[in-house]
């Protein structure tokens, strides 16, 4: 059988007095994150203060992207040293544990979510968007920001939405929860803020690179504002990280060796 493309991302409260800490990390932690057994693709983000694309850095939240070869080295990141680190300064943090099902677009010249064979058992769905804005076009598309972010606040069947991003301005993200997939259309298609973002970007060709992909979550591990992130009765949501033989009854898997 194989292994479907496991993905994590992870979200960090940093406690008031860590948060130069993990500006600090920044510099070293990305690069380290590559390096951890069993990892395809991993990013490193700071975020911003708004809920989508936000130029202003919020310095309290990080997130941490992994694609896994495994759930046994999914497992030992989640137990591991590099998490560790991060969770002794954190006030408050979540992971989402996600299947990708539809990815278009390039991330650093690759596309890490291979969408995977997985039926899903719930119909909330997890969207990234990723863009690398052109320099000549960051004036225009930051102008029009404000306008969409505004529209996806107020849309129905939005569960949660946080803007991510690897270099401030430049480099920009949203992950984003959503009830189900009419949601996401009545959003992307159906919203006039959004449908004039979308017109903009081809006229003015913003982006330079982008992706769009979405995912099935199937279990969430800690909480955000108090509760688990997705909120629905087929997703597994863990106050800590199961054992291994657990996390792989949860994600339909074949059991694994541990992971060195």
């Amino acid at each position: 059988m194989a292994l479907p493309p496991l993905t994590t991302i992870t979200f960090f409260r940093l406690s008031p007095r860590k948060r130069w800490w993990a500006f600090s990390r920044m510099r070293t932690g990305p690069a380290e994150l590559n390096t951890i057994p069993g990892v395809r693709f991993a990013r490193l983000m700071g975020t911003g203060r708004g809920i989508g694309f936000d130029p202003r850095p919020n310095f309290r939240v990080y997130s941490a992207l992994g694609v896994w070869e495994s759930a046994a080295a999914c497992h030992a990141f989640l137990n591991g040293p590099w998490m560790r680190e991060y969770r002794r300064r954190s006030e408050e943090v979540c992971t989402v544990l996600q299947y990708p099902i539809r990815s278009k677009g390039t991330w650093g010249g690759t596309n890490p979510f291979e969408p995977s064979t997985y039926q899903p058992r719930t119909a909330v769905r997890g969207v990234i968007t990723r863009a690398t804005i052109r320099t000549a076009q960051l004036v225009r598309f930051w102008r029009a920001v404000p306008r969409t972010s505004r529209a996806a606040g107020r849309a129905e069947g939005r569960l949660f939405s946080l803007g991510i991003g690897e270099v401030p301005l430049v480099q920009q993200a949203t992950y984003s929860l959503w009830e189900n997939e009419e949601a996401i259309k009545q959003f992307a298609y159906r919203t006039h803020a959004h449908q004039a973002a979308i017109r903009d970007t081809h006229r003015y060709d913003w982006y330079s690179e982008e992706l769009f992909a979405r995912f099935a979550p199937v279990a969430t591990i800690g909480t955000w504002d108090g509760a688990p992130l997705a909120r629905d009765g087929e997703i597994s949501a863990y106050a800590a990280v199961p054992p291994l033989t657990e996390l792989q009854a949860v994600l339909s898997l074949p059991e694994e060796k541990a992971a060195p």
